[in-house]
């Protein structure tokens, strides 16, 4: 059995048994040899088995299976006809898919045969002419190449954007077409943003694809999501982008919107022992990547984001005992909100997420480390409240938000925890946070 080394990115999995060869493996072993054997008309049938099966695995079934390897051996497959070129790239792109929704990495796709003829096919498809150039099989092809590649050439980046934004157009509404673009936008949204592209290659296109779906919802959540990182991940590279996300777009209204769709489905209660996660989970995570990096790379005058704040705080209710990695990553975009924005705070303060943080501060299992940085975010509010120029109607909202949050303090004792918590801490952190907490405590 073949294996690779594979980074893991979530920290919601329990430790894995490297030696561990589940029935999803073993039967993917028995059933890969046999497309060889199939009659052709037979392998599209086998093929679609195969693909059932990998749906069904986790990170830890995929790490056995993503191999130079395996991607060798479908390329001598296409190359002695025994599995046509189309079925192998229909493998190939769900492959990469599953490889996307583990949140695997993988660095070895580039620098195999299989590889390599996808990159050459795709810049030999481009240079046809028109009336000779097979559009279905370049869009399979830079599937492929985005979907199961971590590093990119501008070459390529180029060719593939508009040829996948144009699949990405196709309005139909049949499950085929709804298909496709899923996977065309994903395949998108993988493209790293240290990748510049150049605007007029991609804004038309994207923002019409956000804003048909606004006025007829013809996309997918998936599709939706990933539409949305692909140009947050351009945001990076042009400040100028923030007037079509954040006033003609509405970021933060239809993220607060989609996340609360999420949460409403029902998927959340994880089975016992169950490494993978579902299609909900997944669009979630990239929610929050999404928000995170919309508030990490800019000083954006943002207001109204106390539906926002209500929504992550509900998120880390449903999800602090069963996926501990979503619940950090709400709380690691409420450090970023206080820390690196704001319109007014208390927007903040006058929700949930304050209340939330209060709470952990009264359980016990909760890791040092992250006790530490709840404290550190009140100091941020603190700086906050105290270098933010206020209208008068803003700071009669404040006042009224922190008389009812003392009063909070007061009652359940609050104050009195907190500073317990940090006499544990060294000295000179114990300094570092003391002086923030009392200038919070001051300030209120």
């Amino acid at each position: 059995m073949i294996k690779i080394n594979v980074k893991r990115t979530f920290e919601d999995f329990e430790p894995i048994n490297e030696h561990q060869i589940t029935p999803c493996v073993k039967r993917f072993s028995d059933l890969f040899p046999e497309l060889i054997c199939c009659p052709a008309d037979e392998q599209k049938q086998k093929l679609d088995e195969i693909n059932s099966l990998l749906d069904e695995m986790d990170d830890m079934d995929l790490r056995h299976i993503l191999s130079k390897e395996l991607f060798k051996k479908i390329n001598e497959m296409i190359e002695k006809k025994k599995l046509s070129l189309e079925n192998a790239l229909l493998l190939a792109k769900h492959v990469g898919f599953c490889k996307l929704q583990n949140i695997m990495w993988i660095d070895c796709f580039e620098r195999t045969s299989l590889g390599e003829r996808i990159e050459k096919m795709i810049v030999e498809e481009d240079l046809k002419k028109k009336e000779e150039k097979n559009e279905k099989l370049l869009a399979d092809l830079c599937e492929c190449y985005l979907l199961l590649n971590n590093g990119f050439s501008s070459e390529l980046v180029s060719i593939c954007v508009p040829c996948l934004l144009k699949v990405a157009l196709n309005k139909d509404e049949s499950e085929e077409t709804q298909k496709e673009v899923e996977m065309a936008l994903l395949a998108l949204s993988n493209i790293s943003k240290f990748y510049k592209i150049k605007k007029e290659m991609y804004l038309n296109d994207i923002r019409e694809i956000i804003k048909y779906h606004h006025e007829h919802h013809n996309l997918t959540q998936l599709a939706y999501q990933s539409a949305w990182m692909f140009l947050m991940d351009r945001f990076h590279e042009d400040e100028e982008l923030e007037g079509v996300i954040v006033n003609e777009l509405h970021f933060v209204g239809e993220a607060t919107k989609e996340l609360q769709e999420l949460m409403e489905s029902g998927h959340w209660k994880k089975k016992e022992k169950c490494r993978k996660f579902s299609k909900e989970v997944f669009i979630t995570k990239k929610w929050l990547t999404t928000i995170s990096r919309y508030f990490n790379w800019r000083w954006i005058n943002t207001d109204n984001c106390e539906e926002l704040v209500s929504c992550l705080a509900k998120l880390c209710r449903v999800t602090r005992k069963s996926y501990l990695g979503i619940f950090r990553n709400c709380i690691d975009i409420f450090e970023q909100m206080i820390d690196k924005r704001f319109s007014d705070v208390t927007d903040f303060l006058g929700g949930e997420a304050v209340n939330l943080l209060l709470e952990d501060f009264c359980r016990l299992a909760l890791p040092n480390k992250l006790m530490q940085r709840r404290l550190i975010l009140f100091g941020a509010i603190s700086k906050n409240l105290k270098g933010k120029k206020r209208t008068q109607a803003q700071e009669t909202k404040r006042k009224k938000t922190a008389k009812e949050l003392f009063e909070k303090y007061e009652e359940e004792g609050f104050e009195d925890i907190i500073f317990g918590f940090i006499r544990s801490f060294s000295n000179d952190l114990f300094k570092s946070v003391h002086k923030k907490l009392d200038d919070f405590f001051v300030y209120f």
